[in-house]
């Protein structure tokens, strides 16, 4: 197996790949020991209804440059809730939204609760 790995058998300048068949639960081990942690990511909880991407974004250009924002919403019985995640530019920016960005004017407009609560994400298997 080890001999055909990476060989060009084809001769089109391209390797073919061979390894062992792993179960879904492999891959999904091998898959989360590799993850980088995207530490300008951050998780918004407890949003007003009434918010959406833009609004988010426009709220954490106090803090430097948003490269992206998304607003979901969970329906549950007669209650929705509704959460965000904004990608800050750099490091940096994200680490002042997790200091200053709690008690902020502009971003505790957008949501219900009084500190608001900002995290770095994280990903489905790393939860």
């Amino acid at each position: 197996m080890e001999n055909l790995h990476n060989k060009d058998l084809f001769e089109n300048d391209t390797p073919i790949y061979v390894g062992w068949a792993l179960t879904k639960a492999e891959r999904e081990r091998q898959f989360a020991t590799k993850q980088v942690p995207n530490e300008t990511k951050l998780y918004i909880r407890s949003l007003k209804l009434d918010v959406d991407a833009e609004k988010l974004k426009e709220a954490f250009k106090n803090f430097g440059t948003p490269v992206s924002s998304s607003v979901r919403e969970i329906k549950r019985d007669d209650q929705t809730l509704k959460f965000g995640f904004v990608e800050m530019s750099s490091k940096e920016e994200a680490d002042a939204v997790l200091t200053d960005g709690t008690s902020h004017p502009a971003i505790l407009e957008l949501v219900t609760v009084n500190p608001a609560y900002i995290k770095i994400a994280q990903s489905k298997v790393a939860r």
